[in-house]
């Protein structure tokens, strides 16, 4: 089933329900105060996340987010 509005920032389709690790990246200004609450969110396939989601120094993983059971 596919949700409504919810795309992919990477690739642009849509992100189906049954991707039950796809994830959401939320971004806001570094230097604002913790009170300050404006951010961007942004939805990822968890396939695009863990391809796009690698810095140099640092790798995207999703097992943080992956129900051990």
């Amino acid at each position: 089933m596919l949700t409504l509005g919810v795309q992919c920032w990477f690739c642009g389709e849509g992100i189906d329900e049954t991707d039950r690790e796809a994830v959401e990246v939320s971004v806001r200004n570094l230097w604002k105060d913790e009170d300050d609450d404006r951010r961007q969110c942004f939805y990822l396939h968890s396939i695009c996340a863990v391809d796009r989601l690698q810095g140099a120094t640092m790798m995207f993983s999703l097992d943080v987010f992956s129900d051990p059971n």
